[in-house]
């Protein structure tokens, strides 16, 4: 109603002198431009709390991968990647935020559903599967770090957050590097 009754008040003024009229007409198409802003930010913002379906992720990803009907897991997702991909290692970058900590932005259209729902499963003869699920979270991954060094690794389906004190390092059985390791002294992205 505030926008209709300003541009009313803009058209129907014909009192005015030119210099107050672009005066006017530049207001208005600042804040139309200051509108327009504010909802393309909003859609780059993460999509905590928004409610997915299954059918949301088979629409959107089947352009960009196969489904497969997986024993363990039911309808799996194999996206059509090089052969050197690797959940939250290939196109894409960490970046902090204030409100989520580090979050994975991912450089594939598709990458808003396999790196913040569901779970990363390897697979030795599919390779990496996507295991739908309908929480959200920043990253789906684990991490580790010792001296200078921090690393992660893709959290598999069924897997559970717990403490433990000591040295303990994960079996890694199925023969694949999961955990990559970066500087802690490396410079990131930081988001205020």
């Amino acid at each position: 109603m505030v926008w209709t009754l300003f541009l009313v008040t803009l058209l129907d003024d014909q009192i005015i002198t030119k210099k107050s009229k672009m005066k006017k007409i530049n207001i208005f198409l600042a804040i139309i431009l200051m509108f327009i802003m504010s909802i393309s930010s909003q859609q780059a913002k993460a999509q905590q709390g928004v409610s997915v379906s299954f059918q949301s992720f088979y629409d959107n990803l089947s352009p960009y991968g196969t489904w497969i009907s997986y024993p363990q897991y039911g309808y799996v997702w194999q996206p059509h990647v090089s052969r050197g991909f690797h959940p939250y290692r290939t196109s894409g970058h960490w970046v902090w935020s204030p409100e989520y900590e580090w979050i994975w932005v991912s450089d594939y259209e598709w990458g808003w559903a396999p790196f913040h729902y569901g779970r990363w499963h390897y697979d030795s003869y599919y390779g990496w599967l996507w295991i739908p699920d309908y929480e959200w979270a920043p990253a789906w991954v684990v991490w580790r770090g010792g001296g200078d060094y921090y690393g992660w690794a893709p959290m598999d389906a069924g897997i559970s957050i717990g403490f433990s004190f000591g040295n303990y390092s994960p079996p890694y059985d199925t023969g694949v590097l999961y955990h990559v390791v970066i500087l802690l002294h490396q410079p990131f992205i930081i988001i205020m």
